[in-house]
């Protein structure tokens, strides 16, 4: 990742073997994300607060007050993903949190029951149409790019997903019953893989690393084999896993903080 160096000699103590705690932030939280420079993103009901990778606070965005915020997706800190559920919108903002789309998802694209977003990497926004069962690609102004199969029919079975991301443009779907559904850039099914139960997740390099319990675990989809790091104990409200080649880093929300933990990787 992306810590400068600064920070890591700051914020670096050893716990225990196999992880860091790099850094606590006070600040309450029901949504923890990162972009590719290492900031820090939480939500808390409607705000949505960036912080530097110091725990500095740089940004707050409330645009639609007393409206629950029920994602955020951040690839790029230009491009930030706000969706609410509640009213079927969504909000991309640039890097100083001011609005440079918004769509209505049911007025200007018909689709109701949206109950997933994220971004894609060519600049779109993908959603999960629980109405229609579909996994669809929308650009800015609305219109369709791409759509996918019934996800039923995909997975065999009615499914409720809870977790929706594009990862080196794959796009994956979490259903907890039959596991993560893996599609192409265009909607296509490639897979399944058989990881069931799990909340949020990420996937890089042949691997899918998520928290279960108080454990990280990274598991290998060529092998099947998966590596077990257990994490200090916390009340983890909600994490977020993030890969970049040997580095794995942990964000989550736990009571009254959000922190960063840095896990070896190097059994794997």
């Amino acid at each position: 990742m992306r810590l400068p160096a600064l920070i890591l000699l700051t914020f670096i103590f050893p716990q225990a073997p196999g992880y860091y705690q790099i850094l606590t932030v006070p600040e309450m939280a029901n949504l923890v994300s990162v972009d590719e420079l290492g900031n820090i993103y939480t939500v808390s009901a409607d705000r949505l607060k960036m912080f530097n990778p110091g725990g500095r606070q740089l940004l707050v965005y409330d645009g639609q007050k007393n409206r629950k915020i029920s994602g955020i997706d951040i690839k790029d800190p230009d491009r930030v993903l706000v969706f609410y559920k509640e009213t079927f919108k969504i909000f991309i903002l640039n890097g100083l949190f001011k609005t440079t789309a918004e769509l209505d998802l049911t007025g200007e694209t018909g689709l109701f029951d949206v109950t997933l977003a994220c971004l894609s990497e060519d600049e779109k926004t993908w959603v999960y149409s629980n109405n229609e069962n579909k996994l669809i690609k929308i650009s800015d102004q609305g219109d369709f790019i791409a759509k996918s199969d019934l996800i039923d029919d995909i997975a065999g079975t009615h499914v409720q997903p809870n977790f929706l991301r594009e990862y080196q443009q794959k796009l994956y779907l979490n259903n907890p019953r039959t596991g993560i559904l893996e599609f192409d850039n265009q909607g296509n099914f490639i897979r399944i893989i058989p990881l069931k139960g799990l909340l949020t997740f990420c996937v890089a390099n042949d691997k899918v690393c998520y928290v279960l319990g108080r454990n990280m675990k990274v598991y290998n989809i060529g092998d099947g084999l998966e590596q077990v790091t257990q994490l200090p104990d916390y009340t983890y409200l909600y994490t977020l896993p993030d890969l970049h080649g040997s580095e794995l880093f942990l964000y989550y929300a736990d009571a009254n903080t959000v922190g960063v933990i840095s896990i070896s990787t190097s059994q794997n």
